[in-house]
């Protein structure tokens, strides 16, 4: 989606969660139930239809990038021992079939590089028996052969992927006309009658159907922390969470205020902690782009309460499958980390909007027998894990079975 696209599907989805809010009010209006029907299915329409135009962008670009260099690196050494033994059995026609650098195939056209592998393949395959002394077996061709195929799934021809994209973004277009005429000349003229009948449900109707530039309007949070006595509390943490992983967290001053902007619009739980004072949360606060948000917190002395509690979600994936990783009875505290680790496989670790979604244009990868560490509030931020993509996915992204193992640490009891 454009920015301004974006900016006006904020709108949208602000004018939906209010009219669901209040359904009490207009329910008994029947033009009204149709047309907000409808206003949801654009909604939802708009929502698909964006990922499919990313899920183009990325086919081309992030993902292909991937898989390039992991069929590279699987088809450079099976190239390599056919060139030996060509030279070794002076066989120049099959020398110059198989004669590439590991350069050579990372600058190969995306379109061609698919084929050229195959060729690799396949000239590595019609001489197995003799090639089994340097060291190429048919489990090594098998994992080339994987390999290529996937590659030639998820990587496109430049000229579909710049006709889909077409589409999609033209499809985009038309859904967000569609969806401005169901407002503007339905839904706006319904909700008149209500600045009489219900004054102050008219005043939020007409508060959520304002466009607010996301990229110059941001909103805020503002805390006081202090003390039972009122003396200001210096390096209490307030963190922002949702789905009880943390999304935003910063430390008071020395007058024990604390700010955080550039809130992504939604509804978060509060959780204001220091040692030496009782936690205090708050939850469901709800975000409007473009408003502030004030809390004055006094923490009690005592116990804050987090331990170094521990939960982990492991398992195995075969190739190209996803698995969601569960968090309910996960509580993070700002100082919760995540360790990934992912062994004999890549791994992709990404957010989605249902629990069987495919990567976006976000992700975060780690490789096989590798492992990352990041605070889950960093995580959440790099991936967009927030209350429209909550649910966290894991994608084997390699060639090969793999296993997973997501570790949580230092969880509140």
């Amino acid at each position: 989606m454009l920015d301004t696209q974006e900016n006006k599907f904020s709108m949208y989805r602000v004018a939906e969660k209010l009219l669901d809010d209040n359904s009490i009010i207009w329910n008994g209006t029947p033009a009204i139930v149709t047309i907000k029907g409808a206003f949801s299915a654009k909604i939802t329409a708009i929502h698909t239809a964006s990922q499919q135009q990313q899920a183009i962008i990325t086919g081309i670009s992030t993902d292909k990038n991937v898989l390039k260099a992991s069929l590279v690196d699987l088809s450079f050494p099976v190239a390599a021992a056919v060139i030996a033994y060509a030279t070794q059995e002076n066989n120049n026609e099959l020398l110059d079939s198989v004669n590439f650098t590991h350069t050579q195939l990372l600058k190969t056209r995306d379109d061609m590089l698919g084929d050229r592998c195959q060729i690799i393949h396949d000239k590595a395959n019609a001489n197995l028996v003799a090639l089994a002394d340097y060291g190429i077996t048919a489990p090594v061709l098998t994992a080339l052969q994987n390999g290529i195929t996937a590659y030639n799934v998820k990587v496109p021809a430049p000229g579909t992927a710049k006709v889909s994209k077409k589409t999609a973004t033209l499809n985009l277009a038309n859904l967000f006309k569609q969806t401005d005429v169901i407002l503007k000349m339905q839904l706006d003229n319904l909700m008149l009658p209500f600045k009489v009948s219900n004054p102050d449900f008219y005043k939020d109707y007409l508060g959520a159907r304002v466009v607010y530039d996301l990229g110059a309007v941001h909103t805020k949070l503002r805390v006081e922390v202090k003390a039972e006595d009122n003396a200001f509390i210096k390096g209490a943490v307030a963190s922002l969470l949702q789905n009880n992983l943390v999304k935003y967290s910063l430390g008071s001053d020395a007058k024990g205020i604390l700010m955080i902007s550039k809130i992504k619009p939604g509804t978060y739980d509060l959780k204001v902690s220091k040692d030496g004072f009782t936690t205090k949360t708050e939850t469901a606060i709800k975000f409007v782009a473009g408003k502030s948000v004030r809390r004055i917190v006094t923490l009690v002395a005592g116990s804050s309460n987090p331990a170094n509690g521990t939960a982990v979600r492991e398992g195995d994936l075969a190739m190209g499958i996803v698995a969601n990783i569960s968090l309910v009875g996960i509580n993070g505290t700002a100082q919760t980390t995540v360790t990934i680790e992912a062994k004999d496989s890549n791994m992709r670790v990404y957010a989605s909007a249902t629990n069987n979604g495919t990567p976006g244009a976000v992700f975060f990868d780690v490789s096989a027998n590798t492992s990352a560490v990041k605070l889950s509030s960093d995580l959440a931020a790099l991936i967009g894990l927030d209350d429209t993509n909550k649910f966290l996915m894991v994608q084997n992204t390699g060639v090969v079975s793999g296993h997973y193992t997501f570790t949580f640490n230092n969880l509140e009891v």
